[in-house]
């Protein structure tokens, strides 16, 4: 149990979830359950990393205010949202929460905060919370820990803040005498009574609040609204618009990013042929439109920006951040996300004559690139090697993704990389036939210039070991073969 619980608050520790927990969880005498504070926008992301870590944590709502319960395999987690204290956590208490993690001490797992701060909570926990005094482990620890200086921290400035919180206006001595109380050689129940109604005084919007927290809560419990076997599985949501929506490929997007360059590249991996029929559909009035009929999407972070891919088997999402993507999250079906940094904008974002002449030397440098790795050791051949596979940067750096295979000839990747392209190039609607063909004369002039051979022999013998996948994205392809050969008709 020891080893578990250290191991929870570590992997939130280092997942920045900020918590608070309550009281002392004392290893040597075992604990039902761990009281901790975290707010409710963070439960998604506490959720989320703890998914991350393998946990499958799951939530079953509670019949108190601004709390729930989280079950992390046997542990059990009684969450709170602010400092609560009554019945049915009625008085809500929104004051800043002095977040920290937790420390190890002789077998005990304390918060690391000063001891005022435990003190104040931990105490005002027994005086507004019990109905009377019990000798349980956990308060015995309480009376070991401040026996000799709980005089001192009752007027201590936290101590005394937090009692203006909770009293409002009302000073009385009862409040020190209760406190008193506790650490007497023969405490008694007398107390608890007195300081509630101290609690209350003046306060006839907490009175009635407590009245009818109970009568709600006593309702949705015979509503079956608590019931212990039906637990809810918290998810990130975020809603976006999908476009195309019937497609086995389907771009993910807020109209937020729609004029961005990432929205540029990722739409050319849905549509090559750029139909009017999907450019009147990613018009402003229609994407405005659209924005309407959103859709809940499962995300790394629910409150997360995100442009990304849906594909039968897989969803890839890239993290947005003033309109720059800064992570990417991979996930297969029923796979956790895999997160990654944001390694650069795809080779060709648009197939225009224009775009192709502007990256025509990063190109080739690519290829340049891969024709030197395959000659090198041919077990660098990709196997998948396309303009969407090939990442450049701002600093011109080069990142071949999403490799396949090694069981190819050297020459392989360069025949599927044209082959591929051209293809695209041939679907495109907004080129005319000039623009196409001078598109793939270039194109043919660079991989006969980057796969360079010192006779035709060597190159029908790579050529005639090329060894097609079943599942190749490739049309006609005998065609593409006797096409790609005649790049490769002269040699010097």
């Amino acid at each position: 149990m020891k080893q578990k619980v250290l191991k929870i608050f570590n992997i939130l520790n280092k997942g920045g979830i900020s918590y608070l927990l309550l009281r002392p969880l004392d290893f040597k005498f075992g604990f039902n359950d761990v009281d901790i504070i975290v707010s409710k926008n963070t439960i998604p992301s506490m959720i989320q990393v703890l998914k991350s870590e393998g946990f499958i944590p799951l939530i079953n709502r509670t019949n108190s205010n601004e709390s729930l319960k989280m079950y992390v395999n046997e542990i059990v987690f009684d969450i709170q949202h602010f400092i609560c204290f009554l019945p049915y956590k009625s008085l809500i208490i929104k004051e800043k929460i002095p977040y920290a993690q937790v420390r190890e001490e002789n077998e005990v797992l304390y918060p690391d905060v000063k001891d005022e701060v435990l003190f104040t909570f931990w105490t005002f926990r027994f005086l507004l919370d019990k109905n009377e005094i019990s000798r349980t482990n956990s308060f015995l620890s309480y009376l070991n820990r401040y026996m000799l200086n709980w005089n001192e921290l009752i007027v201590s400035d936290f101590f005394l803040i937090w009692s203006h919180y909770i009293f409002g206006e009302s000073q009385s001595n009862i409040i020190n005498d209760s406190v008193s109380n506790l650490f007497s050689d023969k405490p008694t129940n007398y107390f608890f009574e007195p300081l509630r109604k101290l609690c209350l005084r003046n306060r006839i919007f907490l009175s009635s609040k407590i009245f009818f927290d109970q009568l709600k809560f006593k309702l949705l419990r015979r509503l079956g609204y608590y019931k212990s076997d039906i637990p809810i599985l918290q998810e990130n949501k975020v809603r976006v618009n999908f476009f195309p929506k019937k497609q086995n490929i389907s771009l993910i997007y807020t109209k937020e990013f729609v004029g961005s360059n990432l929205f540029k590249n990722l739409y050319i991996q849905i549509s090559p042929k750029n139909s009017i029929f999907f450019r009147v559909l990613l018009n402003r009035f229609i994407i405005n439109i659209r924005s309407f009929f959103k859709k809940k999407l499962d995300t790394p972070k629910h409150d997360g920006k995100y442009l990304g891919i849906l594909k039968s088997d897989k969803c890839i999402l890239f993290e947005m951040k003033n309109n720059n993507p800064l992570f990417v999250w991979k996930k297969m079906n029923n796979s956790k996300w895999e997160k990654s940094d944001f390694l650069g904008y795809q080779l060709i974002s648009e197939y225009t004559v224009h775009e192709f002449s502007q990256k025509h030397d990063l190109i080739k440098k690519a290829l340049q690139t891969h024709w030197k790795a395959v000659n090198k050791d041919s077990s660098n051949v990709h196997g998948d090697l396309t303009h969407f596979n090939i990442l450049h940067n701002a600093n011109g750096e080069l990142f071949f993704i999403d490799r396949k295979s090694d069981n190819h000839s050297k020459i392989y990747d360069f025949f599927y990389f044209y082959t591929y392209l051209t293809q695209c190039i041939s679907r495109c609607s907004t080129l005319n036939k000039s623009g196409k063909k001078l598109i793939i004369d270039k194109l043919k002039f660079v991989i006969k210039d980057v796969c360079r051979y010192d006779s035709k022999n060597q190159f029908e013998k790579d050529f005639s070991n090329l060894n097609i996948p079943k599942v190749h994205g490739l049309n006609n392809l005998d065609s593409s073969k006797r096409d790609f050969i005649t790049i490769f008709k002269n040699f010097d």
